[in-house]
Formats: C-alpha cells, structure tokens, sequence
C-alpha cells in the first residue's frame, strides 16, 4: 500500500517524439458515457432495482408464481417489465446522445509527427510524447508543452474561454533556449519530467532534460502549457509535446462527474409508496386476523368444503398472509412509474417544440438530456450562473468619450455630441480631440495576427464595411477594453495597422482619398497591474519628441495630473458613465525630455536586475515619471448584457430565486456586470471579502456581517462579493458558516474561480439544506458546475458546445429562463403532483373494494374484479383520461406565469404534495370507496336476479358492477378536481371564457373595462371574476380603480369592498392600501377648495377630531405639505401645518436695553480681543473663546457686539473673517443656553422676508429641523428672489442641517432629503454680495459652486449614512476624498467619524492598525487647515475615553495610534494646540509616561529643522525632561535627544 502511495507521487517522464515509446500509454480517448453495450443492461437494472419499489414488485412477482392461484402473476410483472423497459429506453438514448457527442470528439482529425513525418490521426490517439500540430483557429486536443510556433519570439495566443471564461487572449511561450533546429536534425529531443496531473489550471512545474549532460535542463512553468480546450489565435501553427491526455487532462480533471440524479420527486413518491405499502400490510394483517377467527368458527360448520387443512402450520400461515399481500398488491402503483416516463417524455417534447425556447437566429431549440428532471425545474431555490458568455455577450464596445469639454457619442464613423447636436468625422476634429484619440491609438499593448486567407461565412459587419481593410478582425488584446477602444478608433478612421519591432504604424483618414501614414517608435511599456490600476507607454514621434502616454482607472490617473478645471469636469462626466454601467477609463499624456528618459531607463535597468525586490523597485521607478501629467479625456465602454437579462434576474429573484454568479473574471469587472444587470441590487450593502486567507480574520468578517443581518433594523438587501482565494480558504476552514451566511444574502457573486471551485460551491450548497439548485453557463469551464447541481442548464456558447452537451437542458440564450422555469417548471411540478395524488387516490378506490370483498368470501384471497378489468382500468378507463390531463392541462396561462413571477413560488419546496393533502386524497378515496362498494352490494342484496333467464348474480358480476361505478366516479372526480384547481370557485363557463381569451389579453382588458364602466358595476355579483380575468390579462389596478369609482357614489364603501376583493385576490394588503390612498389622495387635489377648507373651523369651532387623527399618518401629512405649496394662504393648511411641526411663531425683540454707560469702557475691551482674534492665527480658537465669552456677558453687550461686527463683516479686507467671528459668538451662546435667536433673526435683514425668517426661527428656537419649515426655506431660496445668503448661514442652522445629513442614527424622508442637501450647499458656496454701481438692494449671486456641492454632499451623503466597516469603506475611499475638497463636506464627515469612532465597540472590532475612519480624518486635516482643531479636540475626546473592555495592553495600542493621528496634525501646521495638549497631559501627570515617551520619539523622526519658535518653546522642555527622555539617549551619534537640544540652543532663544 505504501509502494503504491509511492508510485502514484513519482514525477511523469515522457519522451519527446517518442523516440523510446513505451507499451500501454493512455490514450487521448474522453468517457462521458455511463453505460457500454455490454454493461448496459445489467448496469441499469441494478440502477432501477435500487429503487425500493420496483425491487419490491420483483420479490412479489415472484412469490405470485407460487402463491394464489387466483391472481395471474403477469398482472405484475408485465406492468414491471413495461416500466423498466421504458426508463431503460429513455436513458439508453440519452447516454448513446452521449456517446456520439463524445465520437465526435475523439474521432476530430489532429496532425502529429511521428519518426520525422506528418500524420494525420483520430484525437483518441494521441498518446504522451506525440508532437502535435494546432493550427489556428483550432483546439488545444490534449495538454501540450509548447516547443514551436511560427508567431514571432516564439510564442503564441490563446484563447482560455473554455477554461476561466475570459475572451481576453493569454501568451503561451516556447521554452527559453530550446531550438527549433533539433526537431528537425537532432534525433536527441529530450524528455519532458514533470509532477503528475492536478486539477489546478494555474500551476505546472517540469523541467526538459537531455541525455547529454552539458546541455543542461531547461525548466518549463504554467507559460510553456496549453491547456486542453484553450483555442489557438492568430499563429500559422504550433507544435507541441503531448504530456497529458484524456481524462487525465487538466480540463477533465475539472469536470467532476457527479453519478445520476434524480428529482426531488422521488423523495415524496417514496414516502407516499411507502405509506401505501405499510398500510397495505396493516389491512392485510388485519384480515389475516378475522381470517384466522373465520377459521376457527365458521369454516367447520361447512363440512363440504372437506377437511379442514392446519391453519397452524408456518407453511400455511405464511401462504394465507402472502396470498392477501399478492391480492392487495395492486395497491401500490407500480403503473405509475409507467405513466410518469410518460409524462416525462411528452413533458420534453414540449419543451423542445416550443417556440419560445426556439433561437431563429441559431436555429437551436430547447435540448433537453435528463426528462426525469423535468418537475424539479418548478423547485429551484437557488440559481448558480456564469458570467462571461451567459449574462454578457463577450462584446466590449466603445460607446462614449469625453474630451475638449464635451461629451461625445460613437456612432459608425462619426462623432456625435448631445449638447450642441453636431456631428464630427476626423478630418473635422479639433486638434485636442486628434490628440486624445492618437493617444487611444498608441497607449495599448495590442498585437496584430498574421492575416489568414480564407473565406469568411460571417456575415460582414457594418463596421467591416466602413474600413476597407481586415486589420481590425486580427487585433489580439490582452484587455478586451484595449481591442475595443482600437476598434472604435479604426471606425472613426485613426487605424492601428502594424508593430513591427516595437515601431507602431498608424493610417489617419482625413477625408475621402486623404489617408496620412504615421510611424511612432515604442520605446517603453510600463506594464499595468492591479496596484497601479494603470498602464503606460513611451512614444517617440515623428517630430523626435518622446511622449508618455497614460491610461487607467481615474482614482490611478487624476492625482497625477496637472491642476486645471478640466479634472472636475471629467470627473463628474466619469461618475455619470459609471452611473449607467459603463467602464471607464481616464486618458493623458505628458512630454520627456532626453535626460528625463535617461534618467528612466537607467533607473529602470538597475531595478531590473535586482535580485530582491525588484517588482517594488521596478514600480517606484514607474512612479517617479507618471507624473506632471496633461488630462486628456475619458473613455466609456459597455460590456453587451445579454438581451433581457436585468429583466430575467429580477422576475427570478420575484420568484423566489436567490442568485449565485460563479465566474473566472476579475472583481472590478464581475461587480461592474453585477450591477448593470441588476443582479446586485443599486441599494444594496456590498461586503468585500478579497484576499482573505487567515481563517481568524475570516472568522471575523464573517461574524460582524451575520451580525449586520440579524440586527432588527435591517431594511436594504445584502450583496456578497468574493474572490477565489477566499472561497479556498472559506471551503477550507469554515465550509458551513460560509455557506448559512452567503445563503442569507440576496445577491452572491464570486470571482477568480477554477472550474473546481465552482462545483465546491455548488456540492457546498447542495449539503446545507433542503435546496434545489440549479447551474447555468456556456463554457467547458461551466461543465463541472452544471454537472453538479441538481439542474444543469447550459447555453451553446461562442467557443464551443461542451457546456450544452454536457448539461440537463441547452437554450439558446439566458432570458430563456423565464419560459424554462416559470412556465415549464410550473407546469410539470403541477401536473407530476396530480398524476401522483390521483394514482393513489385510483389505486385506493380499486383495492379498497377487494378488501371489503373479502368479508363476504370467507377471506379466500380471491379477486372481485376480472383480470381484464384491471387491466383496462389501469391502461383506458380512468388512467388514459386522467393521465392526458396531467401531461396537458394548464392552471394558468403563459402570459400569467410570466407577468407574476410570485405564482412559483406557490409550488415550491413540494408544497403541492404535503403529507397533509396526501392524507386528504387518501380519505376522500376511502370514504368513496366505501359508498362505492355497499352502493353496489344494497343494490345486488335485494334483488339480485339480474339475468334474463332468472340466475342470479354471482361475484363476478358484482365485480362488473364495481368497476363500472368505480370508472364513473374516478372520471366525475378527476372532472371535479380540474374545475377546482385553478381560481376559487370558477364555474366550467368561465373557465371556458377565460381559455377562450388568455391568449388575447388585450381583447380580455378592453371587455373587462366595456363592464367597468357599467353604472354601480361595483356591486354586481360577477364582479370578482372580472376582476381576475382582468388582472391576469396584465390590466392596471390604477384604471380599474378609477373608473369604478367614478361609476358609484359611495366611495368609503367601494374603497372597503374592492380593498376587500383585491386582497382575496391575491394582492398585498400593503399594495391595495397604497393603491386605495394614492386615487384618493389625486380625488382631493383635484377638488379642493381652500374657502371650502377654511369653514371647518367657523362650523365647528375647535379642531376637528379627524383633523387630528389625520396627521397620524404619513401619506395625509405629505398630501397637506402638497396642498400647502399650492394655497399658500390656506388658514386651514397653515393651522395643519403648525400642527404638524408643533411650532407656534415667536415675536420679535423690539426693544433692547440701553450700554451708554458702559459703551466707552467696552468698545476699548472689545476692540483688543477681536484685533487679537485677528492677529494670532496659531490659536484663533483661544482668541474666539475669549472674545465670545466678553460678547456674552450680557444682552446689551451682545447686541452692540454683534451690530459692530456685523458692519465689519461688509468690508472688502478682512470681512470674511468678521463673518466667522460672528457665528462663533453665536456658537458660544448657544452652548450656554442662550437664546439668541430672536436678536440673530433681527440683525440678518430678513424682515423683508417674512415667511422664512419665520420658518427659521421655529426650528432655531426648538432647536431641531422641520420638514414643513425646511420646505418653506427651500422655496424661497430656490425661487427667483432668494433671501440674504446669512439668513441661513446661521451656526445653530448649520450644525443641525451636518447632524441631519452625516449622522447615521438621523433618518431623513427622501421625500425632504434634496431640500435639506440644497440649503447646506447653498449656505456653503454661493457668494451673495452688493452689485457695484447699482442700488444697494440689488445683490450678485455667484452660484458657479452649487451645483458641484450638491453633487459632493449627496455622494458623501450616501456612504456616511450607510453603516459600514473600516475594509467596506476602503471601496469609497477615493470618492469621499474627492468630496472632501469640499469645507462643508470636510465638517460633516467629521460629524460622521466622531459618531462612529465613539460608539463603545468600534475599536474592540476594529482590527487594523489604524481604521480607516481615523486616516480619513488625516485628508480632511491636510486639505482644510481651518478644521484641525476640530479634529484635534475629537481626538483628544478619543485619548482620554476610558475603553475599559479593551485589554491593557490593546488601549496602550489604541492611544499610541491616536498620538501618531496628533503627530500627522502637528506635521500640517497645528502645532500650538497640539503641543499644548501634550503639555497638560505631562503636568496633570495622569498619563502614562511611556504614551508621553512615544509622542516625544514620533516628533523626533518626524519633525526636521527648521524650526518654529513656537514649537521650540513648547517641545524643548519634554525632550529635556530627563523622565521621558532619559532612556531614549543613544551613545555616539545615534542620539536624536541631544542632536535636538543641542540644535535649539544653538538657533534659539528660549525663555
């Protein structure tokens, strides 16, 4: 055993060209087969006769040769031999489908060398060693180590969609050093060693050895290997060594075969034999009992049935029990299974002839592999689908660009813009256009395939008709946007014609006839990688000008630019793209000059020939010359969604479906696709788990996301995205709580899969619960997956067909679905579960009426009925009829089941065959079983001479008279259960109406309304069924409720009766409120009366009760809010709106207490605060507080203060800063409780505006926000005559508009949200300031800054209000600090963070070294210098928190991070403050000193001299202190404590 362990580890040795063949092999020969001629019968009766059932009825054929002579045994075993013949048969078929799918594979005719000649073989044939010829265009037969190619450096393309489902192309080398000569002149090849084969697609080790020593061994990697499956590109031809082959390949290896499946319909078929069988044995047992007592007193009395035989013999005892279990045997359906292959093959028939699974453009029908998976379509709770090829087309277009200012669309061979209607071809672009374009056509690492002259079937493109050459079909990308974007460009005439020794060819087409030559030389690629997020070339041009061009992601590209207004622009017009699904990518460029480009080179060459770390050298090298670059524009491609497929994920998801997208692409682009196709919900909250590999990390995101959806508060929809490396380390270690979290997500998408690990996450789901899957995809690489689901869908894609061979069932296209599931699926779950229940109800009827016989013939084990009867009542009289109705009738029509998804969901999870409705039909059948039998006995006991000539009946016609009764019924019910089955109640004339229509569902709705519009049709009897038919029809609740309602006066009590009818109908209560609300909400708009409104409170003289009671509920509030912009002057909605806000007007303050006494002394102390507030900019936060809290003293005092300062504030020189000091005495007042509004509301001016200075002052005054009175600011700032800009540039208004909008805990309507968003915007960036040389009344507003705020408020809006972790923000990161230029958005995200690093548990779950809520904070305090003493006192909040959960030693940790965060401040000029803090904390003494120690030794590496006195002032004492600094002395030179000291002394005077 251990030998063998051994053996199968040893490393392979396979000779090139098989200069030493060895005997046996392995051919290339693939198996997907099952059975062979020889083992098929065998084989698949043992499958068969797995089935406890069908060995049941063998064993009981059996023993009917020996026992009871009165059943004939062929009653059961021909129905079993019937039954099995027909599975085997069908099967059969399938596998010998199979077997021709896999001939067709084996037998394609490859070309290998053998003993130096060319020979063209089967693919079955080739064996390890064989040199094999692939041409392009052509398959990959077996794995090949590639030796030879005819493309340039010996090296070829192709195309891995098979495996990794990517289109883009791959670069397969030749061996270094390994000469094409020997092939044909050497006889000594070599000898490939390498590991044995393994599932892995991304590994391959082996080494190429000679017998001559000296020559050394060559080694070869995953880049010398092509893979079985990869397509050749481009190349004449290729020549490799054949290393694995067959089921050894790696492809195969990745193609799990999974066994049979079987439907879920086995599972409760077996359940209700089982229960048929136990209570066949029960009954059987039970009258073995009465016969035994029959024995024992009756049968003596009859002396002339002869001697009594011993009834006590085991013999006799096991041949009377036997005898009754053989009569009553029919009582298990074996028919069934019959009728059920049936069933099942007209159920594919079906679905292969019906037209909308039929692909006119492929002319490919539905295929259908596996028909006894036909009712499991209607039970799939979970749907695993591919990506590339299954929801995409594999077709990147480039459809926009912005550049020059504009937003251009690509159209055939012109350019077209929007916004001015113009259309431009390339000899009519301007030269910035030229230049960005030119820039496409250059900065790519595109190739060109040799051109290969064959004629093509393919219809020819327009687009390869507008270019008059074929280069474009022969571009091979490594990026399928760099194809695309060449593409586009060839179509506006700037061709990439050739690279030929890294000089690129360009043809410009000017006009018709003008075609310009351009020749460029490529002197550097600076590769792209997934850090970087871009790529770069370096050009020099015609004019001998080196140019670096650069193209990437915009968060990679912009930060490196040059500062201008453009930036802005382009990225707002990139934000839009995205918006609309769209990739992008940002272009430009800048110039080199010689020395420059030496300088890089150089650099370059030295990092290359670094032993240790060279791809981090290699990419600082890379950085020190991409930048300083001119924006150029952007670029907006789309990759093709397949036709319908949003469409067809959300009616899935309706249904019921949760999703999985399982695929080989990368995470940017899987999740891009995932949102354009709505299979990731916009609003849901996406978690990342990329690169996560340690199982306690994992662990931990795993719980705080379980945690996220288990809180009570959840409300928006969940999306998982993964890569493969986590899903290896999730199946790995934590298989089960992977798999309960992902399977409560809405949305599931995995990326960078191995066809394995797709399969590993289908077994994984498959055993975590009572799921049905099913697997979806177009490619080989699919196939392992599909093979593993309970369902296997696949689709014939554009490299191949194995995925739709290998799979279940095959469409043409992913929108198929619906039809597939919804339709199909609900019909065959529907009509298996009838043909099932009525089998028993059948079977129960018939075999009862045996069993009461017994009673009356001495429980002799003899049949009522003859043998012929049962066999027509199983085959014509009851079992024809009902089992065409199973395999035809229709519940709902195709345009319902599409039109309400939900309906699938009503036959999921086998709810149509629940013990509790198996039970019903049993008793149904057992009850009319025994009126069946004593019917007929009561007629045939009174008078039983029933023949002509006067005999009597005797036991067979009774049994005649049985099943005549049985037929009649078993029809009268299957006629009942039909009429039954669909809408309560319907009557056979309408249904007959309904089928008459359902396939005209317009001509349905317009009859339907001819009798809406009937006066008071409302309360006609037939309403109901109208309504159904209506509905069903895909008819709008909105228009039936308009029109009845119109019809009939009494609309309370319509409104009650049709709520009532909607929801028996099926509607949600919800819905049918929502419905009811919104007419009656549009009847009051339309009739109201404001002079009408104002009588309620003349006529009832108080608030009216109802009145009261209205405002309760949201809908009437924001039908008041409505009305009330519409009548302004409404007394009643004016009241109503007071009541809802619960603000009453406050008057104004018109007198103020006189400071003429103290005006001389105060104007003097006034005076020298606010010079000093301006004079010291290093701590203008102690000069405020200062001056506020003297402003403050008193009302008088702060009257005049405020006045004054508001005069300064109108100055040219130094007013802003008056304006800032103003809202910070405003500020101080409020905190100390000061009602200061009423003198603020004076001082502003506003008088003039009555209606928001009262608006204002209510929410000020309450010290909350209103949305009645937010509305009231926001028409009037909105209008055409806004108020002043400092009306609302009030402290306490701001303060409450950042809470409202950055804290999480403050929910907002998004009905008011765009109001509250606009008046911060508004009071932050538009400048409202006197007209020169116009009346004073007039005013300038600049709003060029609006418009852009309110873009960066929404954005920061909606990643602050979403709660979320330090790895999810990550994402966001560069969208929330291109926000942050923004002041006011820097103020509120401070908001955010302090509310969120507050929160006791944030950093007991935050495990990284600094969270990136805090590094946030580092932007906001190197872009806003204004704000660091914000985020200093939030840190200082954070230093001094006591985190008593936290360990010792963790706190230590967490302060030390804080210190740094304090450190980075000092760094950007907030050096007093910070230093002064530091300070308290030594002489307070309650800091640790070692915290003290690490501050000291931070500013030491940090802080370089110069220095600023200030900061020597304050610092120098700490690093003098012998306490802290004592054991961070160093000997020699190596002491930066002395260094420092010794360097103030010399350069400062200190005090």
């Amino acid at each position: 055993m251990a030998s063998s362990k051994v053996k199968e580890k040893q490393p392979l040795r396979i000779s090139i060209g098989n200069a030493k063949a060895r005997k046996n092999l392995p051919l290339n020969r693939v198996k997907t087969t099952k059975y062979t001629w020889l083992t098929f019968i065998p084989l698949n009766f043992y499958e068969q006769f797995r089935r406890a059932v069908y060995f049941y009825f063998l064993i009981i054929t059996i023993v009917s040769f020996f026992v009871n002579d009165t059943i004939d045994p062929l009653v059961s075993l021909l129905p079993l031999l019937f039954v099995m013949i027909v599975t085997a048969l069908k099967e059969g078929l399938e596998d010998y489908s199979r077997s021709k799918s896999d001939q067709i594979v084996n037998s394609a005719k490859v070309t290998v060398i053998r003993n130096g000649k060319e020979q063209c073989i089967n693919s079955e044939y080739i064996i390890p060693g064989d040199l094999v010829i692939v041409t392009s265009a052509s398959d990959v037969p077996c794995d090949l180590v590639l030796l030879h190619s005819t493309g340039s450096e010996n090296m070829c393309f192709v195309n891995t969609a098979n495996l990794d489902g990517e289109t883009n192309l791959k670069t397969i080398y030749g061996p270094s050093n390994y000469a094409y000569l020997s092939l044909e002149h050497d006889t000594n090849l070599g000898n490939i060693v390498c590991e044995p084969s393994t599932p892995d697609l991304y590994t391959f080790n082996g080494r190429i050895e000679f017998e001559n020593a000296s020559n050394g061994a060559i080694p070869l990697t995953i880049e010398n290997l092509l893979l079985r499956g990869v397509r050749i590109k481009g190349q004449g031809r290729v020549i490799g060594c054949a290393i694995y082959t067959g089921m050894s390949t790696k492809l195969q290896l990745n193609s799990r075969y999974t066994g049979n499946k079987s439907a879920s319909s086995e599972n409760y078929i077996n359940k209700f034999i089982i229960a048929l069988i136990v209570g066949m044995i029960v009954v059987v047992f039970i009258l073995y009992l009465i016969e035994r007592q029959k024995a024992a007193n009756v049968y003596p009395t009859v002396y002339y049935l002869g001697p009594l035989p011993d009834y006590n013999a085991v013999l006799q005892i096991f041949e009377d029990f036997l005898s009754l279990l053989i009569l009553f045997n029919y009582m298990v359906p074996i028919s069934m299974y019959m009728n059920i292959e049936l069933y099942r093959v007209f159920g594919a028939l079906f679905m292969k002839s019906d037209l909308c699974l039929y692909d006119e453009e492929t002319d490919q029908p539905c295929a259908v592999n596996a028909s006894n998976l036909n009712e499991d379509l209607g039970q799939i709770n979970i749907l695993f689908s591919d990506k590339t090829g299954t929801l995409t087309k594999n077709q990147m277009i480039f459809l926009k660009c912005y550049t020059g200012g504009r937003n251009y669309h690509l159209q055939n061979t012109q350019l077209y813009c929007p916004s001015t209607e113009e259309r431009f071809e390339l000899g009519s672009m301007d030269p910035e256009i030229l230049d960005f374009f030119e820039a496409l056509a250059l900065c790519h690492t595109v190739d060109i395939l040799d051109p290969i002259y064959e004629r093509s079937t393919e219809k020819q493109s327009e687009h390869d008709s507008l270019i008059t050459t074929d280069i474009i079909g022969r571009y091979q990308a490594s990026s399928p946007d760099e194809k695309a974007i060449l593409e586009g460009c060839a179509r506006l005439g700037l061709i990439f014609k050739s690279i030929d020794n890294n000089s690129l060819h360009l043809s410009r087409i000017l006009h018709e006839g003008d075609v310009q030559d351009l020749h460029y030389e490529r002197l550097q690629v600076l590769e792209f990688s997934s850090e970087r997020k871009r790529m770069s070339v370096i050009i020099r041009d015609e004019n001998d000008v080196i140019w670096l061009y650069s193209k990437g992601a915009e968060t990679s590209i912009l930060p490196r630019c040059n500062k201008s207004p453009q930036i802005e622009q382009i990225d707002a017009q990139i934000t839009e793209y995205a918006k609309e699904g769209l990739r992008t990518l940002a272009v430009a460029r800048r110039t080199l000059t010689e020395s420059e480009y030496e300088t890089f080179v150089g650099s370059l060459n030295n990092a290359n020939i670094q032993l240790m770390n060279r791809k981090e050298l290699i990419a600082q090298c890379y950085e020190t010359i991409e930048v300083g670059l001119d924006l150029l524009g952007a670029t907006a491609l789309e990759d093709a969604l397949q036709d319908n497929v949003d469409k067809t994920l959300i009616a899935l998801q309706e249904a019921g479906l949760k999703i999985w997208v399982l695929t080989g692409d990368k995470v940017e682009t899987a999740f891009n696709i995932g949102m354009a196709c709505k299979h990731i919900p916009s609003s849901a909250e996406v978690h990342f788990l990329i690169n996560l590999t340690d199982p306690m990390e994992l662990e931990g995101r795993l719980k705080q996301i379980e945690t996220g959806l288990s809180s009570e508060a959840k409300t928006l929809p969940t999306a998982l995205v993964i890569d493969g490396s986590t899903v290896t380390a999730l199946l790995q270690h934590l298989p089960k709580k992977f798999a309960n979290l992902a399977l409560q997500c809405k949305a599931v998408l995995c990326c960078r899969l191995s066809p394995l690990q797709k399969s590993e996450i289908v077994m994984l789901i498959k055993k975590s619960g009572n799921h049905i899957t099913a697997a979806i995809g177009d490619g080989a690489n699919d196939v392992s997956m599909i093979q593993e689901a309970h369902i296997g869908i696949g689709i014939p894609g554009k490299e191949g067909k194995q995925a739709a061979r290998s799979a279940d069932y095959a469409i043409a296209k992913f929108d198929m679905l619906q039809q597939l599931l919804l339709v199909h699926g609900h019909y065959n779950t529907e009509r298996l579960a009838f043909l099932v229940l009525f089998y028993c109800y059948k079977n129960i009827i018939i075999t009862g009426c045996m069993a009461l016989f017994q009673v009356y013939d001495l429980f002799s084990a003899t049949s009522v009925y003859n043998d012929l009867y049962l066999w027509l009542f199983d085959i014509i009289y009851i079992s024809f009829s009902f089992t065409y109705l199973a395999m035809s009738e229709k519940h709902y029509s195709e345009n319902t089941l599409l039109r309400f998804p939900s309906l699938y969901k009503g036959i999921a999870h086998n709810t149509l065959t629940s013990w509790r409705t198996f039970i019903i039909w049993i008793l149904n059948a057992t009850l009319q079983m025994l009126i069946i039998f004593y019917f007929a006995y009561a007629i045939l006991y009174d008078n039983n001479i029933v023949f002509k000539h006067g005999q009597t009946a005797d036991f067979s016609t009774f049994g005649t008279m049985l099943i005549m009764v049985l037929v009649l019924v078993g029809n009268l019910k299957m006629e009942v259960e039909y009429d039954d089955s669909g809408w309560q109640g319907r009557t056979k004339q309408q249904s007959n109406a309904e089928e008459l229509h359902e396939d005209n569902p317009q001509k349905t709705i317009q009859e339907c309304l001819e009798k809406f519009l009937t006066p008071d049709y409302i309360m006609e009897p037939g309403i109901f069924t109208q309504l159904k038919r209506y509905f069903q029809s895909g008819g709008s609740p909105e228009e039936v409720i308009s029109m009845l309602s119109e019809n009939y006066k009494a609309v309370a009590q319509m409104a009650n009766l049709l709520a009532e009818w909607l929801i028996l109908a099926g509607v949600k209560v919800t819905e049918v409120q929502a419905m009811v609300e919104n007419h009656l909400k549009e009847m009051i708009l339309k009739s109201f009366d404001p002079k009408k409104a104002d009588t309620i409170f003349t006529e009832e003289g108080e608030t009216p009760d109802w009145l009261t009671e209205m405002i309760d509920h949201y809908t009437w509030r924001s039908l008041i809010y409505r009305l009330a912009e519409e009548y302004p002057d409404c007394l009643m909605l004016n009241f109503t709106i007071k009541l809802i806000s619960d603000a009453g007007f406050q008057s104004e303050i018109t007198s103020i207490s006189t400071a003429a006494q103290q005006i001389e002394v105060f104007s003097r102390v006034l005076k020298t605060s606010i010079v000093k507030f301006l004079n010291n900019p290093d701590d203008v936060h102690g000069a405020i507080q200062e001056c506020a809290r003297m402003v403050c003293h008193g009302q008088h005092t702060y009257v005049y203060s405020q006045v004054l300062i508001q005069v300064l504030s109108q100055e040219q020189k130094g007013g802003f800063n008056m304006k800032r000091l103003s809202q910070e005495i405003i500020k101080y007042a409020l905190q100390n409780n000061q009602n200061v509004t009423p003198i603020t509301m004076a001082l502003n001016g506003s008088a003039v505006y009555p209606q928001a200075c009262q608006a204002l002052t209510s929410m000020l005054t309450r010290n909350t926000l209103n949305p009645a009175d937010i509305t009231v600011l926001f028409r009037n700032y909105s209008g055409s005559d806004p108020p002043p800009i400092d009306l609302i540039r009030n402290p306490q208004f701001l303060e409450l508009l950042v809470d409202a909008l950055f804290r999480a805990s403050v929910k907002i309507n998004p009905e008011h949200k765009p109001k509250y968003v606009f008046l911060l915007a508004y009071a932050s960036s538009v400048i409202d300031q006197p007209a020169k040389k116009r009346p004073l009344t007039e005013r300038l507003l600049n709003k060029d800054e609006l418009k852009s705020t309110i873009q960066a408020i929404e954005k920061a809006h909606a990643i602050c209000n979403v709660d979320q972790g330090s790895t999810e923000l990550i994402a966001e990161l560069q969208t929330l600090y291109n926000c942050i230029k923004y002041p006011v958005v820097g103020v509120g995200v401070i908001r955010w963070i302090e509310n969120v690093v507050m929160e006791p548990s944030y950093f007991k779950l935050s495990t990284d070294s600094c969270p990136t809520h805090l590094a946030v904070l580092d932007e906001v305090a190197g872009v806003h210098p204004t704000l660091q003493q914000q985020i200093l006192f939030l840190l200082i909040r954070l230093f001094e928190s006591k985190q008593d959960e936290l360990e010792i030693l963790v706190q230590l940790e967490m302060k030390k991070m804080i210190l740094d965060r304090m450190v980075n401040l000092l760094t950007r000029g907030c050096v007093v403050p910070v230093l002064r803090y530091i300070k308290q904390c030594c002489a307070i003494e309650d800091t640790d000193i070692s915290l003290i120690r690490y501050f000291v030794t931070e500013v030491l590496e940090t802080i370089t001299h110069p220095y600023s006195p200030e900061f020597v002032q304050l610092f120098l004492p700490m690093v003098e202190n012998e306490e802290i600094t004592g054991t961070m002395r160093g000997e020699g030179d190596n002491d930066p404590v002395s260094e420092f000291i010794v360097h103030c002394k010399a350069h400062y005077t200190t005090v």
